[in-house]
């Protein structure tokens, strides 16, 4: 009995495991409705700081992407 146990213990601590990546994964942000922008060279972008009008940026959404260009930025 014991044996049964313990594997049932580690399925569950596996299972919980797998909740938490599940829960931090960026596919599941983007699926909750946000974007990964970065720019053309493939740098995240973080902050408005990082760039100004006229950049080209690649924005990566849940079910897909767009390629775009900066018009304005707010601070």
């Amino acid at each position: 009995m014991a044996p049964a146990l313990a594997v049932e213990r580690k399925r569950a601590a596996l299972d919980k495991s797998a909740a938490k990546l599940a829960a931090l994964s960026p596919v599941q942000t983007l699926e909750r409705g946000y974007a990964i922008v970065r720019t053309e060279s493939g740098e995240v972008i973080a902050s408005a700081e990082g760039v100004s009008p006229g950049t080209r940026v690649d924005v990566t959404l849940a079910d897909g992407g767009l390629a775009a260009r900066v018009e304005e930025v707010r601070r």
